[in-house]
């Protein structure tokens, strides 16, 4: 309820400080749980990314931003959940299955950390763990600013890829291939959109 409030609110806003413009909006899957990955530039993405997706994402982020109280109530009634970066959290993907579990859309940047160049980076390995174990679809989305990085009354372009099917692996192939490959696949996709 709050997101669908605070979606109401704010989307004016958006428009007014971020001139979207989205294509491949027909490819967001509707009535199944999925995995949303896009390429981090900023802050902003999560704005500019609920424009063509109408429905609630649920975002993994970084533990630092729930230190500070009011952004841990904000994210935190947003449906957003903390990850600890640089160990296994088990707990943060176990919440991000039962997300997809139960039919829900979760949001992940699979660099795990913002590009400071504006370009895609590389992918960790958590998007293709949770893609494992959900053998969940993966939308991937591209996101590129005018600017370079985001500014204000910039230009957002967001492109929305084909979902990308779960494939589950080879019988000889090793986990460690397995996301070796779910990571790339996304990622490749994501630059193929975000050059276009």
């Amino acid at each position: 309820m709050f997101y669908r409030i605070m979606r109401w609110i704010v989307y004016p806003f958006i428009r007014l400080f971020i001139r979207v413009e989205h294509y491949g909006s027909e490819n967001i899957p509707k009535n199944k749980g999925y995995i949303l990955c896009a390429n981090h530039i900023s802050i902003a993405d999560m704005f500019a990314l609920a424009v063509p997706v109408k429905g609630q994402i649920r975002y993994m982020a970084k533990g630092e931003l729930f230190k500070f109280a009011p952004l841990k109530w904000f994210f935190t009634a947003l449906g957003s959940f903390a990850v600890k970066r640089g160990q296994c959290d088990t707990g943060a993907i176990d919440k991000a299955c039962s997300i997809i579990d139960n039919g829900g859309v979760l949001g992940i940047f699979p660099e795990g950390t913002r590009s400071k160049t504006g370009e895609p980076g590389k992918a960790k390995s958590g998007i293709a763990l949770i893609a494992m174990r959900t053998k969940a679809d993966i939308l991937p989305i591209s996101i590129k600013y005018s600017t370079g990085t985001f500014k204000l009354f910039c230009k957002a372009t967001v492109r929305v890829g084909e979902l990308i099917p779960y494939t589950p692996p080879a019988e000889d192939e090793t986990q460690r291939a397995s996301i070796r490959r779910i990571s790339t696949s996304v990622m490749d996709e994501i630059k193929n959109l975000w050059e276009k």
